[in-house]
């Protein structure tokens, strides 16, 4: 969500403030007003509301953790772009095996480098299929994931090419039978994939502490027709996390 990070998060502040981030031409998609996914089915979160925790990833690797007390941890999967792997994600799903709940993940979308005659939707399937299949391998066993779309990733010129591969990842949690969300903000979404709407739960960073995450969770508006339930703050150096609960 993408965030775990102090240092991308200062670079991904950048990005915001002057405009910057990286979108690349492919041939033009249906438009996004025609993309439907009534056949996917919504899922709730898994954390209370008031429950606090930190989101890692390799950015941390061969670093410290975040330290107790934490309710949750929620793991990067992917090594900050799609069909790669956090080199350290064994180590950090043992910290998150400590607190009192079991730990989510997320993982990077973007488009890729060489689309060849790959369909968009295929790709984001391939994408999610590849990270959820690494975590298995791993000893991850469902759990809540989290699908993080940023601006300094990888993206098409076309929203709608953009939405297709997130359309695909969706596709596959939901064949797999895991809870899944989007982690992003209003604008970054906006940005990559126009106005498809999921009415997948939101987490949002950028909240400036506890107090507002906690102000966000009842006075929030989805970007994506889903309820808002994670809100991101920066504490201790790390992504902290807040939950709105069910």
């Amino acid at each position: 969500m993408p965030h775990s990070i102090k240092i991308a998060f200062f670079v991904f502040l950048l990005l915001i403030a002057t405009g910057t981030y990286f979108l690349f031409h492919s041939p033009q998609g249906i438009p996004v007003t025609e993309i439907t996914i009534d056949d996917i089915e919504y899922q709730t979160a898994e954390y209370p509301n008031g429950a606090t925790g930190y989101a890692i990833s390799w950015p941390q690797c061969g670093g410290e953790y975040p330290r107790m007390p934490y309710d949750f941890g929620i793991i990067g999967v992917t090594n900050g772009h799609s069909l790669s792997y956090n080199p350290c994600f064994k180590s950090e799903l043992i910290w998150a095996q400590k607190a009192k709940y079991l730990p989510s993940f997320y993982l990077n979308l973007d488009f890729p480098s060489r689309m060849h005659d790959t369909p968009p939707r295929s790709y984001g399937y391939r994408t999610a299929q590849d990270a959820y299949e690494f975590a298995k391998s791993q000893g991850v066993e469902g759990g809540t994931w989290w699908l993080d779309v940023q601006i300094m990733s990888r993206w098409s010129s076309d929203k709608a090419t953009n939405a297709q591969i997130v359309l695909g990842a969706i596709e596959y949690f939901n064949e797999q039978n895991v809870f899944i969300g989007l982690s992003t903000t209003p604008y970054q979404w906006h940005e990559v994939v126009g106005d498809l709407q999921t009415n997948l739960p939101n987490w949002i960073p950028g909240r400036a502490n506890k107090e507002a995450a906690a102000t966000y969770c009842t006075e929030g508006i989805s970007y994506s027709g889903g309820p808002v339930l994670q809100l991101a703050y920066i504490e201790n150096g790390f992504e902290a996390v807040y939950s709105c609960g069910q």
